[in-house]
């Protein structure tokens, strides 16, 4: 099933002198492909509405309750997107 993305007016003119906003996708579960749905929005949101995207993706397979560097981004970020199934998040 192909669709269309709408999430505001995208952006025509040049970059602006405005600081980028960030937002960072944490991706915690393989069942449901969000990993690759929410990389291809992000990319989207980065071309058409000139966002900072950082994407973080839990190892289940090294350490499933802890994403790596997730206290330096956070602090940074503006908007946060979760996917994430059965995870007990450590404090970073």
């Amino acid at each position: 099933m192909q669709g269309t993305m709408i999430v505001g007016d995208t952006k025509t003119s040049s970059t602006s002198n405005k600081v980028n906003k960030r937002v960072l996708i944490l991706t915690g579960e393989p069942e449901y492909g969000t990993r690759r749905s929410l990389s291809e929005i992000g990319k989207k949101l980065e071309e058409d509405h000139q966002l900072k995207i950082t994407h973080l993706e839990l190892n289940r397979s090294t350490n499933p309750h802890r994403f790596q560097d997730l206290s330096k981004h956070l602090t940074k970020v503006d908007l946060l997107i979760l996917s994430l199934r059965f995870v007990n998040l450590e404090e970073s």
